[in-house]
């Protein structure tokens, strides 16, 4: 399980969105992320769309990823 912040800014790690992902592997976790900031405009409510992701472990302590899609 991964904790995945989605963001609107390279410069601020403020996220647009928290989710868990269940995905078994980091891989997977990326590629989920990655899946759903295609989709951004139809599963981010807050009106800004994000242009990227972090992913920490299970308990969002811990960055084990970051990508930026722009």
């Amino acid at each position: 399980m991964y904790v995945v912040h989605y963001v609107a800014r390279r410069d601020s790690d403020q996220p647009l969105d928290k989710s868990a992902s269940a995905a078994d592997t980091l891989p997977d976790a990326i590629e989920r992320a990655k899946a759903r900031l295609k989709n951004a405009p139809t599963t981010f409510p807050s009106g800004s769309l994000p242009i990227g992701f972090l992913i920490f472990d299970a308990a969002g302590q811990r960055l084990l990823h970051r990508e930026y899609l722009d």
